[in-house]
């Protein structure tokens, strides 16, 4: 074969026997060759830019060989070269070796090898061995790249019988050009030791060359993978990009010290710290008021550090808002009742060190799914969507949970606004604006208004009053701020007996005097601190820790003054005069006459507001004294909650009409059944979150000295909502105290107090 064009023919032989064995062999590779074609041409501009730039020094082109045309220094040839070679061994592994499953070792490989061959590249390159360093360390970085895109390529058996194929194309095609000579190597570039025509240097480029065409023939290939490698190139670019996300939010988990806590406080109040003079010889008594979570973690972080306290709630059980109580039903049963079904989100961090001090932790089960049940018969779930900030939210998009046609809508991109979140500055741009006005001006498609409804419905507020501020940080805090997702835990027993039962025990152990059906006096300031008056008796403390609901918090600090030496106190009184509660919200646990099997629902279950019903929890999946008696009766107990009861609805008999009419809409197999009993709630005292009130809402410090705040409705130093806030409060405000009194205080915990961009 002679002539200007052998170069060209060559290639040309090349690839014609890979369109006609292909035509022949029934094999995948038919079928991918388009994708085959873009992975080689891929990994052939870099080493294209590399021939470029050695031609004429590593090696030349013989003239009498190639068609005289040439683009960057390279005739037609050397460009078609990469093709037809590139896609040969494609052919070779899809038809030979590829089918030969070999499933590569699923333990996390060593970097020694290719740590080796890029200390051997160096050397070369050292010894000037240019061509030598550089195919070297060719293949160090093909075995990087291989790691990096979890194609564990160089870990498969199969790829030991491609390395086989490879060496003989270099012999064959290789020996062929420089034998000739095609191509003529330059001297003084690499060791000179040869295998017949083909110097060694070009096994190690053909290697490190052909191995990353594989490996971006792979990824572009997924359904040519075997499951155990999709799911290694799954963890492979969860733990890389994740370890990306994971150091910019700090982990996901920020640990505060009791200084930097008490900094974060003065900087967010602007009250200096205050000081209590407790007499030499005698222990600190404090009292809390409100047997909530904040008075709770309060209580138990005061006490364990050797503070007498005296716990004081108004209703007969602890807990407030995650109490219980009982109920009789008809024929002396008695049943445990409570304010609502509550999920224990794994990114409650101070929650769960407070449940893992009192044992709590070990008996929380998983809920499967936080599901979504739409009026048309539809569920949006989050079990499969991707737990990493970011990533979340493109599999929200590939879950259907939006649409790719929503992409186009130019205002829908302010909801960057969500992965901005940064307290102060989203306070200042959104706490005037309404999640209902945000979401019209953003053009927020309907699939999306679901999810972001449920948000806002878990305030109790209805969307023209909830502030976008508070709804952009419940965004954050619950979703774009860790990686757990919007997976929770549950109690699969009465909050009496699983959490507040092994509370009140932990409190006796600490010595902690609690008083129940206590009604509070509003607080009076004492000789040296304060005096509470509690059932006709007059009792003095150091200090309070007020942790009641905002009613009652307004009640109690009613005629509370500030003190002449106590400037900066003037303005907490009005804070918390100011405080609101947010719409009614109702809970409506009905015992019916029929059983209901639902697979297609977990035990709690959100549902698209059609009247007034929210959600939708069974309860005889969860409690075992209300599964016994639904298998006794062959019944059923489900529980209705409206978080937010509409103002058109002033008549409770009404409300009840409407909640069962919006059950029957979700559960019609219920029509017609019996009501055996029924507990019924019709409540208002959560705190508001509406628009307009962060700058006023007070903090945990008071400027009082031996006064401080807790509870969900105080504002913190950390994006903490719901329960969560609460334990968060508590724990601050136990820290204030102890900071006052000169003691040691303790960590406090939070998600990332800013988004990704913020």
């Amino acid at each position: 074969m002679t002539g200007t064009y052998e170069y060209l023919l060559f290639n040309a032989v090349v690839a014609g026997s890979i369109l006609i064995s292909s035509s022949l062999v029934n094999t995948p590779f038919r079928l991918r060759w388009p994708r085959a074609a873009l992975a080689t041409a891929l990994v052939a501009v870099p080493y294209l830019v590399w021939d470029s730039w050695v031609a004429g020094r590593h090696w030349t082109f013989n003239s009498s060989y190639t068609s005289g045309v040439a683009l960057w220094g390279l005739p037609l040839g050397e460009w078609m070269f990469f093709a037809s070679v590139g896609m040969a061994c494609l052919f070779v592994w899809e038809t030979v070796w590829r089918p030969i499953r070999s499933v590569p070792v699923v333990a996390p490989g060593r970097w020694w090898s290719a740590a080796g061959l890029a200390g051997a590249a160096l050397a070369a390159w050292w010894g000037g061995f240019e061509y030598t360093a550089l195919a070297t360390g060719s293949v160090s970085v093909a075995m990087v790249v291989d790691r990096w895109a979890g194609t564990h390529l160089f870990r498969q058996r199969a790829f030991l019988g491609q390395l086989v194929t490879i060496v003989v194309f270099v012999v064959a095609f290789d020996g062929y050009l420089a034998g000739r000579p095609v191509v003529l190597y330059g001297d003084g570039y690499y060791l000179g030791w040869r295998i017949g025509y083909v110097p060694v240097e070009d096994f190690a480029y053909a290697i490190g060359w052909l191995g990353l065409v594989h490996i971006a023939y792979m990824r572009l290939t997924p359904e040519a993978l075997s499951l155990a490698d999709q799911r290694l190139i799954t963890e492979q670019r969860r733990r890389w990009f994740g370890a990306v996300i994971r150091r910019r939010l700090r982990g996901y988990r920020e640990r505060f010290s009791a200084e930097q806590v008490q900094r974060h406080v003065t900087e967010l109040s602007g009250l200096p710290v205050q000081s209590l003079a407790i007499p030499a010889g005698r222990r600190p008594r404090i009292a809390v008021v409100g047997g909530g979570l904040a008075g709770l973690q309060a209580s138990l972080t005061l006490a364990a550090r050797g503070v007498d306290v005296e716990l004081f709630e108004r209703e007969s059980y602890l807990g407030g808002k995650v109490g219980a109580w009982p109920t009789t039903l008809p024929g002396g049963e008695t049943q445990t009742v409570e304010h609502g079904f509550h999920a224990f989100f794994r990114h409650y961090y101070n929650l769960y060190r407070l449940l893992d001090e009192c044992g709590v932790t070990p008996i929380l089960r998983e809920m499967p799914d936080y599901l979504i049940a739409t009026k048309d018969g539809r569920r949006f779930g989050y079990a499969q969507i991707a737990t990493t900030p970011l990533v979340n939210l493109v599999s929200l998009l590939l879950h259907g949970h939006f649409h790719w046609r929503d992409l186009a809508r130019p205002r829908l991109w302010r909801l960057v606004e969500l992965l901005r979140y940064e307290s102060r500055q989203t306070a200042e741009r959104f706490d005037h604006v309404s999640y209902a006005q945000f979401a019209d001006d953003i053009d927020l498609p309907d699939e999306l208004r679901l999810t972001f409804n449920s948000f806002a419905r878990a305030f109790f507020a209805p969307p023209e009053r909830m502030s976008t501020a508070e709804l952009l940080k419940s965004f954050h805090f619950f979703f774009l701020s860790h990686d757990h997702g919007l997976c929770y835990d549950y109690l699969p027993t009465d909050y009496h007996t699983g959490l507040i039962g092994p509370i009140t025990e932990r409190l006796g152990q600490l010595g902690v005097k609690v008083h129940t059906n206590a009604e509070v006096a509003p607080l009076r300031r004492g000789t040296t601190g304060f005096r509470v008056r509690a059932d006709g008796q007059d009792r003095d403390f150091d200090g309070v820790v007020l942790a009641a609901d905002v009613p009652a918090a307004r009640a109690l600090t009613g005629d509370l003054e500030a003190q002449p030496d106590e400037p900066e106190a003037g303005s907490w009184r009005d804070q918390v005069s100011g405080l609101r509660v947010t719409s009614a919200y109702a809970v409506w646990r009905i015992w019916f006459d029929r059983p209901i099997e639902r697979a297609d629902l977990t035990a709690f279950v959100i549902t698209e507001r059609r009247q007034a019903l929210d959600s939708i929890s069974f309860y005889e999946r969860v409690v075992p004294e209300v599964r016994r008696w639904a298998a006794t009766h062959d019944g059923c107990c489900l529980e209705l909650h409206s978080y937010c009861v509409p103002d058109s609805f002033t008549d409770e008999h009404d409300l009840r009409e409407a909640l069962l009419d919006d059950l029957h809409h979700f559960l019609p197999e219920l029509r017609g059944a019996g009501i055996v009993w029924d507990h019924w709630q019709w409540r208002r005292d959560f705190p508001a979150f509406h628009v307009g009130q962060y700058a006023a809402r007070p903090t945990t410090r008071t400027g009082i000295p031996g006064l401080v705040l807790a509870g969900d409705w105080v504002k913190l130093p950390y994006p903490a909502m719901l329960m969560e806030a609460a334990c968060t409060s508590g724990l601050i405000a136990a820290n204030e105290l102890m900071r006052a009194m000169g003691r040691e205080g303790v960590e406090v915990h939070s998600v990332p107090r800013k988004g990704i961009f913020a």
